[in-house]
């Protein structure tokens, strides 16, 4: 059996490059997800900072004053029974609807 001496010669690879990069075009996506961005914020993120906001004051809705009480309306809902006894029942319909049919499948 004889070795061979000459070197194993690979071809060239081309230098890795993002297809941005390679065809010379700006980045594009913006336009694309604008509206989603702005969409989001407006539905999603303004309702939610107003509610978290109304939620620190006492406040019985329409012209009524508002005043402002902090936690107090969370520290009031921890020790209310009637929260506790809807969130066991959330919990049980979660494990009712979500676990149980793919694991009895």
């Amino acid at each position: 059996m004889t070795a061979s001496t000459h070197p194993v010669t690979r071809p060239a690879t081309r230098p890795k490059t993002s297809p941005r990069r390679a065809s010379g075009h700006r980045e594009t996506y913006w336009p694309y997800l604008l509206p989603m961005a702005i969409g989001f914020v407006v539905i999603v993120l303004v309702p939610l900072g107003a509610n978290v906001a109304i939620s620190l004051f006492d406040w019985r809705g329409g012209a009524a004053d508002m005043e402002w009480v902090g936690l107090g309306n969370y520290a009031e809902l921890l020790q209310d029974e009637n929260f506790w006894m809807s969130f066991k029942n959330s919990l049980l319909m979660i494990v009712a609807i979500v676990v149980v049919p793919p694991s009895s499948a």
